[in-house]
């Protein structure tokens, strides 16, 4: 499995560990599951917006599709465009 999350230097400036990404590079669904979990209040946020109702209250609701495009995005990004070896 890819590893934790926690007690990793990248953890501590809010990324996946690095050998979950690279696991999740490699096509590993667990891995790619668990940064997906870790980016999911993020996407979550990214793909809210306001609606309102017939009495004008204004609420939040989520636009699955939306959201459904940006996971796809992340897991096209990872899998078919991640380097790990290009030069930081």
């Amino acid at each position: 499995m890819a590893g934790t999350l926690k007690g990793n230097a990248d953890s501590d400036r809010g990324l996946p560990a690095f050998d979950t990404i690279a696991a999740a590079v490699s096509g590993d669904e667990e891995a790619l599951s668990d940064v997906l979990r870790h980016y999911d209040r993020l996407i979550t946020t990214l793909s809210s917006e306001a609606v309102f109702d017939p009495d004008g209250t204004q609420r939040t609701q989520i636009n699955g599709e939306l959201k459904a495009q940006i996971q796809n995005r992340l897991i096209e990004g990872i899998t078919m465009r991640f380097d790990l070896h290009r030069d930081a």
